[in-house]
């Protein structure tokens, strides 16, 4: 992002590194929250900044394909807080969603977004403790495409079987179904999955939960009466790939902390530098029948 604020002029640094900046120039020696729990109310004691305190901050984005534009939307943590636009245009999260989390809202900014170069503007002015510069996330029915710098954003391609991550979706967090129909004399029919990854697998059965597949051996047996059915597999992932961290050299897996976050380059590094998870199916489940 862009950082502006009095005295200070950053451009095209690492969120991290802007986020430290902010805290450090109204006078703390790190972030508050991101290695400390506040004891009795010695944090919120010092939120009495004067009113030209803050900073503004803009982050870019590019849009390769309009048709990625439908249904985007912004989520930022604790919108109240700030001024926010898009382009230049205001946004207002009052009648924002909740996103992941209580604190963060989220709201449809697909009539001001365009193709090509975009720029969020988070402005917070005077400064207050509970800001945290990085929680801003762009949310749609997009897949992105690795630039020279980060990412761009594309028209979304349906799944094929193989990570998820390497079609596009390296920063999807939630979970993806794979289905079938079949047609079956009745028994007892077994689902076996090969090479997958992800946190855990629901099977479902017409619509409903028939097992589920949290460990080794990677399969589930369940009673299916005779006819048509509609047999599918929900991979589940895990939020690491939504939050990160993406630059850690030791690349910590199943497994973060504050400090994880902190090993980062000055700039934006190309998007096939990025560090994710794979998930989703690589292979066909085995569909079986027997007594």
């Amino acid at each position: 992002c862009d950082l502006a604020a009095p005295g200070v002029e950053l451009l095209n640094v690492n969120t991290w590194q802007a986020n430290w900046t902010v805290w450090q120039m109204h006078g703390f020696e790190r972030p508050a929250w991101d290695n400390a729990v506040q004891f009795r109310t010695r944090i919120f004691d010092r939120n009495h900044f004067a009113p030209a305190s803050g900073f503004e901050a803009v982050f870019h984005f590019q849009v390769a394909d309009e048709a990625a534009l439908k249904g985007l939307e912004l989520a930022v943590e604790l919108p109240e807080l700030y001024q926010v636009k898009v382009n230049g245009t205001g946004v207002s999260f009052r009648a924002g969603r909740q996103w992941e989390d209580p604190h963060i809202r989220a709201v449809a900014i697909e009539k001001v977004a365009k193709p090509r170069d975009n720029a969020i503007t988070i402005a917070a002015h005077p400064f207050d403790v509970r800001i945290e510069l990085e929680n801003v996330f762009l949310l749609g029915n997009f897949k992105v495409e690795p630039a020279r710098q980060g990412f761009r954003i594309a028209a979304p391609l349906a799944l094929q079987f193989g990570s998820w991550a390497r079609q596009g979706y390296p920063f999807y967090g939630s979970s993806a179904r794979y289905e079938t129909a079949i047609e079956t004399p009745g028994g007892k029919l077994r689902v076996e999955l090969g090479e997958w990854q992800g946190s855990v697998a629901e099977v479902l059965l017409d619509g409903k939960r028939a097992g589920l597949i949290p460990w080794q051996p990677w399969s589930v047996e369940f009673p299916v009466s005779a006819g048509k059915h509609l047999v599918a597999v929900r991979v589940v992932s895990t939020p690491r790939n939504i939050f990160g961290p993406f630059h850690n050299r030791t690349k910590p897996r199943m497994r973060a902390w504050p400090a994880a976050w902190a090993d980062f380059p000055s700039h934006q590094p190309a998007g096939a530098a990025y560090d994710v998870l794979d998930y989703g199916l690589s292979s066909p489940p085995v569909l079986s029948i027997g007594k």
